[in-house]
C-alpha cells in the first residue's frame, strides 16, 4: 500500500511530470486526487465492514444456508456437488444436480415450489433465456438461478451484500 501511494504522489509531482512525459494539468490532479481517495474509502470500508461486523457476516451466511436447506427438491434429484462460496464479503452457494425432468417441468416444479415459499420468479429477457437457458428466483436479500450444465443443472444462491445493493 505505501509503494502504490508513493508511485502516486511521485506521479503527481513536477518530478514525475519529467519521469512520465506529461504535463498533468490542475484538474487531472484534482481527478486523481479524488479518485484515489475515494478507492481508499472504499478499502477501509470493505475492511471496518469485515473486522467490526463478522457476526452480521455470520449471520447472513447462516440465513443463506438455511435458505438454500428450505428448498424441497424433485423426489429422483441427485446432489452431484455443494460448495459454500465466499470473497471478501460477498457469499453464495453453488449446487449440482441431476434431474429426470426436462428443462419445462424443472422450471414448472420449481415456480410452483419457491413461489409457494415467498419467493418471486425475475424475468429474464427472451434471448438470454433461448442462450443460456436459465431462470432466476428473488426472495429478499437472495437470489437463485437455475442454469444448464452438462448433463446437471447448477444451482447458484447468492446472497445480494452492500455492493450489490449500490450496483
Amino acid at each position: 500500500m505505501q509503494g502504490m501511494l508513493n508511485k502516486y504522489l511521485t506521479f503527481l509531482s513536477k518530478e514525475g511530470e519529467e519521469l512520465f512525459g506529461k504535463e498533468l494539468t490542475r484538474g487531472s490532479k484534482v481527478i486523481g486526487r479524488i479518485l484515489f481517495s475515494f478507492l481508499i474509502a472504499v478499502v477501509l470500508l470493505t475492511f471496518g465492514i469485515r473486522l467490526f461486523d463478522s457476526q452480521g457476516l455470520q449471520k447472513r451466511e447462516q440465513g443463506l444456508i438455511s435458505e438454500f436447506q428450505a428448498i424441497v427438491h424433485p423426489n429422483d434429484a441427485e446432489q452431484v456437488s455443494f460448495e459454500m462460496r465466499s470473497k471478501i464479503l460477498k457469499r453464495w452457494i453453488l449446487a449440482n444436480y441431476r434431474y429426470r425432468l426436462n428443462a419445462a417441468e424443472l422450471e414448472n416444479y420449481y415456480d410452483h415450489e419457491l413461489l409457494q415459499k415467498g419467493w418471486s420468479k425475475v424475468p429474464v429477457s427472451k434471448t438470454e433465456y433461448e442462450t443460456f437457458h436459465h431462470f432466476k428466483y428473488k426472495k429478499g436479500d437472495y437470489e437463485i438461478i437455475f442454469r444448464p450444465f452438462k448433463d446437471s443443472w447448477v444451482i447458484q444462491m447468492n446472497l445480494r451484500d452492500f455492493y450489490d445493493k449500490l450496483g
